[in-house]
């Protein structure tokens, strides 16, 4: 999804959703940019004090794996520019199912083929 939009997505890292260039499509409420004074419908300029592309915004989101530092970002809104400093520790992640034992499961029941 993210090739065919052309859409950068760390909402469940960040707290961003950036388009390829470089438009704010959405923030996660109190997501780590949105704490950061991050707010949709900017445009992301430069990552870390270099130019934007998605792959160096992934790449910053990464290095928090294993660094400290918060993740820059430089953001313009009409002809105001701002610094922005994203606190985050965690690299990039995404949602996952698991199964919670404790339920009924009901959605291998539905799955069954109608004859036997």
């Amino acid at each position: 999804m993210e090739d065919r939009r052309k859409v950068t997505d760390l909402s469940y890292s960040i707290g961003l959703r950036v388009r390829e260039d470089g438009s704010i499509e959405d923030v996660t409420f109190g997501g780590p940019a949105q704490k950061a004074g991050i707010a949709p419908s900017v445009k992301l300029i430069a990552v870390n004090q270099r130019q934007f592309t998605p792959t160096l915004l992934r790449e910053a989101v990464a290095k928090t794996v294993t660094d400290s530092t918060p993740i820059e970002l430089m953001t313009r809104s009409g002809e105001y520019y701002q610094t922005h400093r994203v606190e985050y520790r965690g690299g990039e992640r995404y949602p996952h199912l698991v199964r919670d034992s404790a339920a009924p499961d009901i959605l291998s029941g539905i799955i069954q083929p109608k004859t036997r």
